[in-house]
């Protein structure tokens, strides 16, 4: 069973969806849809957590994580395009990752829908392990699900949870994130 302070932490971002996206409901004509030739810019907000591996997660704490993403729509239901992440995990680590990017949401034609989201890049991070700074730099690869759907003609929300592995010269890093934000579309005819 799931721990009662995790199910309050799921409620302000599935509440947060909901609202922003209530509006879309009441006027389905209104908002647009995934479409092939789209553009977007997105900033995505959230927390970012250390996993157990290599014992990242008794080095490290939970901290904010960002994401500035950029996607073209080459089909309505295909994206790809670029995601610059930042995450810090406490003072004691940090992490920034370059990844080219595909997403694939699971509805055609629909003002919202969930998607999965892949990726492989560059990235560099930074450790204090026993008082000792270690510093790598190497690949970085993601997986992200979530939800997203449009609130005006050119703007829509998100919810995300993406795990990001930052491999360096060392054993390298892994996080879990969970993320709001906001995309801004551009394209249309």
């Amino acid at each position: 069973m799931m721990p009662l302070h995790r199910l309050r932490s799921l409620a302000a971002p599935l509440l947060f969806f909901w609202a922003a996206t209530a509006s879309a409901q009441s006027a389905p004509g209104y908002t647009p849809l995934f479409d092939e030739g789209l553009k977007s810019v997105a900033l995505r907000l959230g927390a970012s957590r250390p996993t157990p591996s290599n014992g990242f997660d008794k080095d490290a704490k939970a901290g904010p994580g960002l994401s500035l993403q950029g996607l073209y729509y080459a089909w309505d239901w295909v994206g790809v395009g670029a995601d610059l992440g930042y995450h810090t995990f406490g003072k004691d680590a940090n992490a920034l990752a370059l990844d080219a990017i595909v997403r694939l949401n699971f509805l055609r034609e629909s003002s919202w829908s969930p998607y999965l989201m892949g990726g492989a890049g560059h990235a560099q991070s930074s450790v204090t392990r026993n008082g000792a700074k270690e510093s790598s730099t190497g690949g970085s690869f993601l997986a992200a699900g979530g939800i997203e759907a449009f609130v005006l003609r050119g703007m829509s929300v998100s919810f995300e949870a993406r795990f990001t592995a930052f491999r360096g010269g060392g054993s390298g890093v892994e996080s879990l994130a969970y993320l709001l934000g906001a995309a801004f579309w551009f394209g249309y005819d």
